[in-house]
C-alpha cells in the first residue's frame, strides 16, 4: 500500500483504502446519515485488511445489522426532534442488544460492548 493509503487507513478504514465515495471531502463526511453504507465500507476495508494480514480493531470491524442501523437511524430523528422518550427507549434496546450508544455532534455512534 502507498504511504497515502496506509495513513488513510490509521484515521478511517474504509476511506483510506477505498477513497472518498461520490467525491466527498472528508473522511467523517463518507456516509454522513448512512449507517448501513458506512457499516457496508467498514465491513470491507476490514476484509480488504485482514488480506494484507491488518488486524482492525473491534470497533472498526463490528457490523451493523440493517435492524440496529434503523434502530440508531430512528434514534438520531427521534434526539432531532426533542423525542427524549423515544430514544431513551430506542437507547435501551440498542444497548440490551450488546451496543455501546455514544451521542455526538454528527449523532449517535455505536460500538459493541
Amino acid at each position: 500500500l502507498h504511504r497515502d493509503k496506509l495513513a488513510g487507513l490509521a484515521r478511517d478504514p474504509a476511506v483510506g483504502l477505498l477513497g472518498h465515495p461520490r467525491g466527498h471531502q472528508g473522511p467523517l463526511d463518507t456516509h454522513r446519515g448512512d449507517q448501513a453504507g458506512a457499516a457496508r465500507s467498514a465491513g470491507t476495508a476490514a476484509l480488504l485488511a485482514a488480506a494484507l494480514g491488518l488486524r482492525l480493531g473491534a470497533e472498526e470491524t463490528a457490523e451493523v445489522d440493517p435492524a440496529t442501523a434503523d434502530r440508531v437511524r430512528r434514534r438520531d430523528e427521534a434526539r432531532a426532534a426533542r423525542r427524549w422518550n423515544e430514544a431513551d427507549t430506542l437507547r435501551g434496546e440498542l444497548e440490551e442488544s450488546g451496543w455501546v450508544v455514544e451521542d455526538g455532534p454528527d449523532g449517535t455512534r455505536i460500538r459493541r460492548q
